[in-house]
């Protein structure tokens, strides 16, 4: 199937994909151009290892129960676009950036510090 030239949707997930892994056996994967899955993303449509098996997916709702699918238990969280349009401020063409907040980054590990 990895062959064909054409079109090739998965249903759900790519064959051959695990849920929640990388493709570690990529012989036994279906390449999907389109993956129509259901309800949520699967966390390993969302890995860039797998990015040659889900070339693009789309989440189809299959009515299940909303309520349910928040109190499951999981260390993951899915942000969508509409979720952070609250953050995203309008500005005028010719506006400062300092106009609208400031950040101060400090990133490294403690052995890159040197005290004197």
């Amino acid at each position: 199937m990895n062959d064909f030239q054409g079109v090739v949707v998965s249903i759900d997930m790519p064959s051959g994909l695990m849920l929640e892994s990388t493709g570690k056996f990529e012989d036994n994967i279906v390449r999907a151009t389109k993956v129509y899955t259901f309800q949520c993303p699967k966390l390993s449509l969302l890995l860039p290892d797998n990015a040659v098996f889900v070339g693009d997916f789309e989440i189809l709702d299959i009515g299940l129960n909303e309520n349910s699918i928040l109190e499951q238990q999981t260390e993951y969280k899915y942000v969508e676009s509409e979720m952070l349009d609250i953050l995203v401020r309008s500005r005028s063409r010719f506006s400062h950036k300092g106009t609208y907040g400031h950040i101060a980054l400090i990133g490294g590990s403690l052995a890159k510090w040197v005290l004197y």
